[in-house]
């Protein structure tokens, strides 16, 4: 047995010494390919042609998801140095303050959002798309890692532009990555990973579960709130949905009586929280005159909404919302509250939890 053993490590020590260049870059691309998810920390150190060196850790958790709009994949991360978390769930950006507890959520295209932001930083594109473009490829060795070497063709603007990736001899996931490049001097960039977990059974349920949502303040953007406000004075986009009772509402024809909308989500612990105070407002007005309405904005949730509003016996309507609703009302977060009185014009537009809102609507309603 004991002989069966070496036999087989130098079987496999000389097949992974006899490998060329490209043989190593096919299996290093068949296995980025392959991975699920995977976890790290991250050193990045860039210097730059001035001399100024920017050294920087953090760590990231990355998911393949082809629910996930733009990128393909759901992640978690952080730099070290900064408070702000990123969590990308496959339909919202969530940036998570952990020191102040609070959050805010965007819905715009995901690149345009984590390009440049420190937490976005730690996502490695080596492991997401394996590297193009190159002009050769050269192979080193260590006693654990593939050293690939990729020189690329000079452009006008760079010159001597190679990247040298180290890949574990094991997995072929990358572990280093080493890139310089020429323009008005040298610039580098130096990327180690540590604490590397590929495929681990609870790298997604890390990045899915979400517990800011139930405790923590959600704080609208400055663009959210600017885009809010232009609702205000302006006629209701109107809309036509679906309550988990099969009724149809349209807006347009609930003119004649002040309606407030109420967006939200079972997730979302502050929208859950003031369903006791919703209730009691649409209980407190007749019919003809004020109508809650709630729109449910995460299609994710839709199988759940029937059996939570009978739970909660919530008496006023409960709407599947569509993406149309969303953007007419710019809802980039929940809970957001509309207020439209008997004309049809939007007097009050705000994202996030207020206690104003009951004095906001008796002041449209006993106006009649």
């Amino acid at each position: 047995m004991r002989a069966l053993i070496i036999a087989l490590f130098c079987f496999l020590f000389f097949a992974a010494h006899s490998q060329t260049a490209e043989q190593v870059f096919r299996n290093y691309r068949d296995a980025m390919g392959k991975w699920s998810s995977v976890s790290y920390r991250m050193n990045k150190i860039d210097t730059f042609t001035n001399g100024t060196v920017w050294n920087k850790t953090g760590f990231a958790l990355i998911k393949k998801s082809r629910e996930a709009r733009d990128l393909g994949f759901i992640f978690k991360a952080k730099r070290d140095d900064v408070d702000a978390e990123l969590v990308f769930d496959g339909e919202n950006i969530y940036t998570v303050n952990h020191m102040e507890k609070s959050y805010q959520l965007d819905r715009a295209p995901v690149e345009k959002r984590i390009v440049g932001k420190p937490a976005g930083q730690m996502i490695l594109n080596e492991a997401i798309d394996t590297i193009k473009n190159f002009q050769s490829i050269a192979l080193a060795r260590t006693d654990t890692t593939f050293i690939l070497r990729f020189d690329f063709a000079d452009t006008p603007d760079f010159t001597d532009r190679v990247i040298h990736l180290h890949i574990d001899i094991k997995t072929y996931f990358p572990v280093l990555r080493y890139f310089t490049q020429v323009a008005d001097g040298r610039y580098t960039q130096v990327i180690r990973l540590t604490d590397v977990r590929v495929d681990a059974p609870d790298i997604e349920r890390q990045i899915r579960e979400k517990e800011f949502l139930n405790s923590y303040t959600y704080v609208p953007q400055k663009e959210t709130i600017s885009r809010l406000s232009s609702l205000v004075g302006k006629e209701a986009p109107d809309f036509s949905l679906t309550s988990v009772d099969g009724k149809h509402h349209q807006l347009s024809k609930k003119r004649g009586k002040v309606v407030l909308l109420d967006f939200w989500d079972i997730w979302c612990g502050p929208c859950v929280q003031s369903i006791a105070m919703l209730q009691a407002l649409a209980a407190k007005y007749p019919g003809d005159r004020f109508e809650l309405v709630s729109i449910v904005t995460d299609k994710r949730t839709y199988s759940k909404i029937a059996d939570f509003v009978k739970a909660k016996k919530i008496s006023y309507p409960a709407l599947f919302g569509d993406t149309a609703s969303a953007d007419g009302y710019y809802v980039y977060g929940v809970p957001q509250y509309v207020l439209i009185d008997e004309h049809g014009i939007v007097r009050y537009a705000k994202s996030g939890t207020t206690a104003e809102i009951g004095s906001i609507v008796a002041g449209f309603v006993n106006k009649k």
